[in-house]
């Protein structure tokens, strides 16, 4: 089984990922000018960014509604 790891944990852990991964983009627009990387390197890494994106929103929505999730849940437990 799972941790339970908090969701404001995990909304941090996936802001940390977004920030680096749009460092890395970065770096890479930078190879890519030396010729060290390709623009291949460059769309693969852009391309994983909105499933982070979409996982934060989620996150942050689930943190926002937090009681009507519990109280949904529980009404359907009964």
């Amino acid at each position: 089984m799972a941790a339970k790891i908090p969701l404001k944990d995990q909304i941090a852990e996936i802001e940390l990922s977004l920030v680096n991964r749009r460092g890395f983009v970065s770096a890479i627009r930078d190879a890519i000018r030396l010729k060290a990387k390709t623009q291949h390197d460059l769309d693969y890494q852009i391309s994983r960014l909105p499933a982070l994106e979409a996982a934060l929103a989620t996150l942050k929505w689930l943190e926002a509604n937090q009681d009507v999730v519990r109280t949904v849940y529980s009404q359907k437990a009964k």
